[in-house]
């Protein structure tokens, strides 16, 4: 509709990974109702918007029941050329109805919670010579505080929620989690601070660093597990992206604690990125992926190389490699051809995959033709090409 989305689906999941327990199998949606409304703008600036949620969620196992959320805010922008100020009100609601819980757990819990933000950036300019052309560099600080009161959330379910992963994105989001089983409380400022060089001829981005640290102020202390945190400030994220020619770019990401204890290591994520794209649809990429992740499930170092390389107008190769230098391992291989026409393109795709370093792993072959207009047949293949190779886009 016009400033408004509603979505409504049943969505169930077959595991084909026997090995899964029982209680780690996904939930489903039976049904899922979904509304959400784009911000309404008054002329005094003010941004009203939000969205609501019904959801049953069924299981064999483990609790299930029907979940209503509803997520409103409110805005008011500040927005000028040298930077921004944006205040914003948020209100978290929602109220479970619950079967098969455990004695002495209540069958109906619920949770409301207000949430204030406050984000500040300026934006400094200043002419610069960018080998041999001119060019615009910037810098630009931004303060980012959040307060969230602590609501004890410990016998809620946890349906459809995880934490999210620790980037320089995420030192700027109101809720550390994503779903809404859990509403993590706050009181933080974060501190961030990016500079770019930008073509003036062309307004290309050529370089962009950012770098970012959270100040907490109190512990956090609403959690998925049963552990706890303690620190007085979070790891420091950074960004690096750099447009080397025309065809070629590089990005860079890690996340560094400059005060571990003492049998964890300074440095707990990084990964590095080349990729080659030209104008004729020819791409590689070449990454190397490092996490040292909190147990050794989470934990891995990777290798990862992929492509897609047009062989004339009609026939096109894909494939991946993806090694783990920790376990010597290949845990996900991907070979297949593209071939198609003006209204109709067929998709063959060999592709061998391990879960797990001691799995055996699986093989498959997959076959896809689709017609231009009328959808496809077959395995979904260009959704799982573009999961694995990064900026593949189906033609």
């Amino acid at each position: 509709g016009d400033g408004w989305s509603l979505l409504t689906r049943l969505q169930g999941f077959q595991t084909v990974d026997e090995s899964v327990a029982a209680e780690d199998l996904p939930y489903d949606r039976l049904p899922q109702v979904l509304f959400q409304m784009d911000p309404l703008r008054f002329s005094s600036g003010l941004e009203v918007g939000g969205d609501a949620e019904l959801v049953h969620f069924d299981h064999p196992v483990n609790v299930d029941g029907q979940r209503v959320a509803v997520a409103p805010y409110a805005r008011w922008p500040l927005r000028r050329a040298f930077g921004h100020l944006i205040p914003e009100a948020r209100f978290y609601g929602a109220s479970y109805r619950l079967s098969d819980r455990e004695a002495g757990l209540s069958a109906s819990p619920s949770y409301a919670i207000p949430s204030f933000s406050l984000d500040g950036q300026l934006v400094f300019e200043r002419t610069v010579d960018w080998l041999g052309e001119s060019a615009m560099q910037t810098i630009e600080p931004r303060l980012f505080y959040l307060f969230t009161p602590y609501e004890d959330q410990s016998e809620h379910p946890v349906f459809d929620t995880n934490e999210l992963d620790f980037s320089y994105s995420s030192l700027f989001r109101e809720n550390r989690f994503t779903g809404r089983d859990r509403i993590g409380d706050a009181n933080q400022l974060t501190v961030g601070l990016t500079t770019r060089t930008i073509a003036e001829r062309t307004g290309d981005e050529r370089l962009r660093v950012s770098l970012g640290q959270i100040l907490y102020f109190r512990d956090p202390e609403v959690q998925l597990g049963d552990e706890t945190e303690d620190d007085r400030s979070s790891a420091i994220a950074g960004e690096l992206a750099a447009r080397l020619t025309r065809s070629l770019s590089a990005r860079a990401s890690f996340q560094w604690d400059p005060d571990p204890s003492a049998e964890a290591e300074h440095w707990e994520r990084r990964a590095f990125q080349l990729r080659y794209r030209a104008a004729d649809d020819r791409l590689i990429n070449a990454g190397y992926l490092y996490n040292v992740g909190t147990s050794e499930e989470t934990r891995y170092e990777d290798t990862d190389l992929s492509f897609r390389w047009p062989l004339g107008t009609e026939v096109d190769l894909v494939g991946r490699w993806l090694y783990s230098l920790l376990y010597e391992e290949t845990m996900e291989s991907i070979a297949g051809i593209e071939y198609g026409r003006c209204c109709w393109r067929l998709r063959l795709v060999g592709r061998h995959y391990k879960n797990s370093p001691e799995s055996d792993g699986n093989t498959s072959v997959m076959v896809q033709l689709e017609l231009a207009g009328l959808g496809s047949f077959g395995n979904t293949i260009d959704s799982l090409l573009a999961r694995s190779i990064h900026g593949y886009e189906p033609n």
